[in-house]
């Protein structure tokens, strides 16, 4: 028969949940940073929980990057695949137990943007010219003003990286 001093339990319940998010290798390439930042951003909104996000090295299971390891009550719960807005708040769900809402579409957008964007720079150091360009003409179309010129800039600067100097020409 084993007894549990009743301070030992509230000391144990007293633990924030830990969210560690990969930063090796596959995990860095599929935009860990983004998922980093998107969850730390979703953990900054809920107010009733305490949830300490950080990066961590290798989980394991690189053939299903980005992940992350949620530490709730001493268990460890590995989160694969994060790869939108949506997985990235089940991560904070499973964390917390509660739902994180993204009804507010200028969150969401802001937030796919920036994993957009982090996936963009992580392709273009590794010379993935591919990834680095995906979806970059679609991005640009859907800005306006000052902000689309910037962002017409950056496409044809990345076009003439990749060694497309005709593209980036009719950017």
């Amino acid at each position: 028969h084993t007894h549990t001093h009743p301070l030992a339990n509230a000391m144990f319940a007293a633990r924030p949940v830990e969210v560690h998010v990969c930063q090796a290798g596959s995990c860095k390439a599929a935009g860990s940073e983004a998922v980093l930042a998107e969850i730390e951003e979703l953990a900054s909104a809920l107010q009733r929980c305490k949830i300490k996000v950080a990066a961590s090295g290798c989980v394991g299971a690189c053939n299903q990057a980005p992940n992350a390891i949620v530490v709730r009550q001493g268990r460890e719960l590995l989160c694969t695949d994060i790869s939108n807005i949506e997985k990235s708040a089940a991560v904070i769900a499973h964390a917390t137990g509660e739902q994180v809402k993204l009804d507010d579409p200028a969150v969401a957008q802001r937030l796919t943007n920036a994993r957009q964007l982090r996936q963009r720079m992580e392709a273009e150091k590794c010379s993935k010219w591919n990834a680095a360009l995906r979806g970059m003409a679609t991005y640009v179309m859907s800005k306006s003003g000052q902000e689309r010129l910037q962002q017409q800039l950056e496409f044809a600067r990345l076009l003439e990286c990749a060694g497309q100097c005709d593209q980036a020409l009719n950017v």
